[in-house]
């Protein structure tokens, strides 16, 4: 599987490429070129709904901390937040469920395996999201730079050179 190509401020930090300037300056415009520089907005349908809402105040923190809080991303990540209220909701749904003594059993663990497949489709929803977003562990890791640059040490030079 082929790793996702790095951004030119990763490819600057590091100090090697096989890329000349010209190309790491086009992938710089490139870059600046995908974000739109208008905010991200919320939907209606998340400023009414309370868990919705609460998750896109959360999300709009930790993007305007990234720098990726653009308008680009605004039709995601109000679906991630609806994701979060649908889950809040079929978990209550499951809780009612179980508290419910009239059921007969085999009714009563057929709506609780019914809510739970809904619940872990909403979350593979949301974990697709974040992965394709950058909001994982292991995608954020993929921009760091896997080598870390040391600054020359003067007084080898010197020796080495002399």
């Amino acid at each position: 599987m082929a790793r996702p190509s790095k951004s030119a401020e990763i490819l600057e930090s590091e100090g090697k490429s096989h890329r000349t300037k010209a190309e790491i300056e086009q992938r710089k415009a490139a870059e600046a070129a995908v974000l739109t520089g208008i905010k991200m907005s919320e939907s209606p349908e998340v400023k009414v709904d309370p868990v919705a809402h609460a998750e896109f105040r959360r999300v709009k923190k930790i993007l305007t901390a990234a720098g990726k809080f653009d308008a680009l991303y605004e039709a995601v990540i109000n679906d991630y937040c609806l994701a979060k209220s649908d889950i809040a909701r079929y978990q209550a749904l499951r809780a009612e469920v179980e508290q419910q003594e009239d059921l007969k059993p085999v009714d009563k663990l057929d709506a609780l395996l019914s809510c739970d497949r809904m619940i872990e489709k909403l979350k593979k929803k949301r974990f697709d999201i974040e992965k394709e977003n950058g909001m994982t562990i292991a995608s954020s890791a993929r921009a760091i730079p896997k080598k870390v640059t040391r600054e020359a040490n003067p007084l080898l030079e010197i020796l080495s050179n002399g």
